[in-house]
């Protein structure tokens, strides 16, 4: 179940770089807010997320300002700037 939420979450990290305005090849620094079953998910997959979106660093704030997504019903914010 974490496996596919962490999948969900690459993909909403990828639509909040593209968002930004960032380069697919751009590393970035990620910040990750929100519901605590997705930052389970992500915590548990983090090499993963890291890897498929090019982070450089991943932080957890459970009030990151940032894009807002919706994962199974859950609200995620996803915070990008290029690292």
């Amino acid at each position: 179940m974490r496996e596919g939420l962490a999948r969900e979450i690459v993909h909403a990290v990828q639509i909040a770089r593209k968002d930004a305005g960032l380069d697919i090849t751009d590393r970035i620094a990620l910040t990750l807010g929100g519901d605590e079953g997705l930052l389970a998910a992500a915590r548990e997959h983090e090499a993963y997320l890291a890897a498929e979106v090019l982070a450089t660093s991943v932080a957890y704030d459970g009030a990151a300002n940032g894009a807002a997504a919706r994962i199974d019903g859950r609200n995620l914010s996803i915070a990008v700037r290029r690292s």
